[in-house]
Parts: C-alpha cells; structure tokens; sequence
C-alpha cells in the first residue's frame, strides 16, 4: 500500500479476496487491541464437511492425492506445511503463507471451488520422502464466512531405489565338449549362463577355423571342410569362456537298396547303389513262351529304393500246311497195303 497526505492509505493494485481479508484481519485485531471497539460479531459460516471428509489417499515418497467433499457449496482453502512448523493462522492458508508470514511455495497450497455433495481431488505434488507433513483446511461459505482450521497429519512413503540391481555372471557351460560332424551337416550348442538370474546373460560365438567350421549367433554350427575346429563362447559380462572341440570328416554317401525281380516275384538280384549312381541289372531272365523285354523302371541315377520288375513278351508261331506232302504220304500207305496182301 502507498500512503496519502492525511496519514490514510490506499492499495497500490487491486487486493485479491484473500489479501482484503487478512488486512481486514490485521485491522480488526489492531482495533480490537487498542480498545477502539469493544467486540466483534462474526456470523458462523454456513459450510460442513461431508462424513469422512476431509482425508489424504495415494500417498507416495513426494505427492498425495487431497480429498475434499462438502454438504454446500463454498471454496476450500489449503496449505501443506513440515509438521515441524508452527500452524498457521485462517488469513495464512488462505494467502498461502506460513506461521511466520512467509510466502510458501505454490505447489503447498491452493483453493478448490466446491459444489455440494461432490468430492473434488486435488493432488499435492513437490513434497519429500519420509516426511511428515500438516495440512491444514480452510471452508469459506458463500457469503464468504470462514469456518474453523482442520488439520490433517500425513507422513510421505520413503522413496525407494530406482537403481536396477545388478546379479553378475559367475560362470558359462556348453552342453558339448566335443563333436564329431560330417562336411555340410549342422550341430546346436547350447551356453548355460549361471547365474540363472544374471542381469546380462548375452554370450558371444567364435570360431578357431572358419575354414572348417563356423558357428553363428545362435550357437549353430556348420561343418565346412575336413579337419578340426575349436568353437568358443564368452559371456559379455565376466568375458567368461567355455569350448567345444569339433571335429569334421568325410560325409557318406547315401546308399539305396535296388532290387531286381521276375515276373513272379521271384529276387533276381539285391544291388546298394549310392546316391546318383546306376544300379547294374542282372543277366535277362528267360521264361518259356516269353521273350524278355526289359525292365518296368530307369534304375540310372538312383535317388531312392528301387524295386525293378522284369517285363515279357509273349512268342507267337506260324503253322503252315503243305498239300503235296499229304498225297506222298497217302501213296506210301497204298504200297504198303500192296505188299500185305501178296
């Protein structure tokens, strides 16, 4: 406030509702204090807390969670203090300052418009862990009367570490020391990281060979070439190694079964043919009044078992009669008969 010549004074800006009633506070206890009146007569405000109202809920390390429900309509004025402090007057939670007058932060205190019968939330944000706080309440009805300071007592969670813990690698395993593959067959390893329940479990694969085989970033090993090769894996944490020897040889052929039989059934010959190789029949069977015609199926590039079956042509004839033969052989018989009878 500035000040007139006739000693009086007028305020510099407009005062808010909060700041006319904490000069008219002030005023009236200067007054009361120097005898200038004799008594107050303040009207009892027309404002209640509805059952089981006021209270705190979702307290955490630094904020809570303030519930306020009133039977009338009005405002609520709040100011969240350290329980250490002393409490603070109705004109102080109203302005937002403490005992002493001191403007608090703005986080600690605020004013809620409040609808009969309606519960309003408001949350209190900034505050410290492990802290016990009062938070005192003010109503002010709608003819602007003030009730009496409720006070809530609130203890703040402490705040627990958000720092992970850290379980360190003690050790790595593979399921095999030792394989034995053929060129061009693969092989899993499977690394056992202890313990089970280490923070970084992430392994790494090597190679000794690559020439010989290789393995990639799942463990899975290919043989290449003939020879032997020592596959390693290591823990990223601990750099932790465990091996495998692996050894690669000659791949097998694969080998078929080829068996040759007659018409009835009959094995003619069994043949162990490799793969892509021709099986070698046997020697033509014979059959009477057939003639052999070949076999059912090609047996050149055998890729599976085979079983090959001898195929036939039935033989024909031409009978042919000759009339001059006849006649010779009736004259014979007439001579015979001659004879005979001389």
């Amino acid at each position: 406030m500035i000040g007139y010549t006739d000693e009086t004074f007028r305020p510099y800006r407009s005062l808010t509702r909060a700041e006319a009633i904490s000069v008219l506070d002030r005023a009236i206890g200067v007054l009361y204090n120097q005898k200038v009146i004799d008594f107050i007569i303040v009207e009892e405000a027309n404002i209640n807390f509805a059952s089981d109202y006021p209270r705190v809920s979702n307290i955490h390390a630094d904020r809570l969670d303030l519930l306020v429900k009133t039977k009338e309509k009005g405002k609520a004025y709040y100011l969240i203090l350290p329980a250490r402090k002393d409490a603070p007057g109705p004109e102080q939670i109203i302005t937002g300052r403490d005992a002493s007058d001191n403007l608090v932060d703005s986080r600690y205190y605020g004013q809620l418009e409040l609808t009969a019968d309606e519960q309003i939330r408001e949350q209190i944000r900034g505050l410290r862990s492990a802290t016990s706080y009062q938070l005192y309440l003010v109503l002010e009805d709608e003819k602007g009367n003030l009730t009496e300071v409720t006070t809530i007592k609130v203890t703040t969670k402490r705040r627990t570490s958000t720092k992970p813990v850290t379980i360190e690698v003690t050790s790595v395993a593979l399921d095999d020391k030792s394989l034995t593959l053929e060129v061009g067959d693969e092989e899993t390893l499977v690394a056992t990281v202890l313990p089970e329940n280490a923070t970084n479990k992430a392994v790494t694969w090597s190679s000794s060979d690559t020439d010989v085989a290789t393995v990639d970033e799942n463990g899975v090993v290919t043989a290449i070439a003939v020879g032997t090769a020592t596959i390693t894996v290591t823990t990223v944490d601990g750099s932790f190694t465990d091996n495998c020897t692996v050894t690669v040889v000659e791949s097998e052929p694969d080998t078929y079964t080829v068996i040759f039989k007659d018409h009835d059934g009959r094995v003619l010959k069994t043949e162990t043919v490799e793969h892509g190789k021709s099986a070698i029949a046997p020697a033509d069977p014979t059959r009477v009044g057939y003639t052999f015609s070949g076999w059912d199926k090609d047996f050149d590039n055998v890729t599976s078992d085979l079983t090959v079956i001898a195929q036939y042509t039935i033989n024909t004839y031409t009978v042919t009669f000759d009339k001059m033969v006849g006649i010779q052989k009736q004259i014979r018989k007439r001579r015979q008969q001659r004879t005979e009878v001389m």
